[in-house]
């Protein structure tokens, strides 16, 4: 079962940006094996309509990532991806229903089913705070990509 709390009740001005630490943790499952990741970064709450917009920066080697999650009032989470100089990779969230995305790759795009087992968004205002946790498969056309839970701590 599925929360989200009302975004409308968080008290961040439209477009006023708040500090917050985000703390991500990634378990995967493709191929039997299981892979973990997690990362602890600076970022910025932006609250822009209904949508509450939470974004970091990582290291990855060498490469700068920008990471974008956008908790949207229609139950919809979206996780954007951006690396210089390269297209970037957005992946969609519904509780309702799978989502079809196309996946930028080096060799043209690749259709991407997003399946959405369970999806618990928690937001607290005063001092702002959050938890996302995610549980999806990511399949293709062929078959299944692999399983994935995602956890997302945020906090001013």
């Amino acid at each position: 079962m599925a929360i989200l709390i009302d975004i409308e009740g968080v008290i961040l001005t439209e477009r006023q940006a708040q500090k917050v630490q985000v703390q991500l943790a990634i378990q995967t499952r493709q191929n039997g094996q299981q892979d973990n990741y997690g990362v602890t970064e600076i970022g910025q709450a932006v609250k822009i309509g209904p949508q509450l917009y939470l974004r970091y920066q990582e290291t990855a080697g060498e490469q700068e990532v920008k990471v974008l999650f956008k908790i949207a009032a229609d139950n919809l989470l979206t996780i954007k991806r951006s690396v210089k100089n390269q297209s970037p990779t957005k992946l969609v969230f519904s509780r309702l229903q799978d989502q079809i995305i196309n996946y930028p790759t080096d060799y043209g795009d690749l259709i991407l089913i997003t399946h959405t087992k369970k999806m618990r968004l928690l937001i607290a205002q005063a001092p702002l705070l959050g938890k996302i946790d995610l549980e999806y498969s990511l399949r293709s056309p062929n078959g299944l990509i692999g399983d994935y839970n995602l956890r997302l701590l945020f906090k001013s």
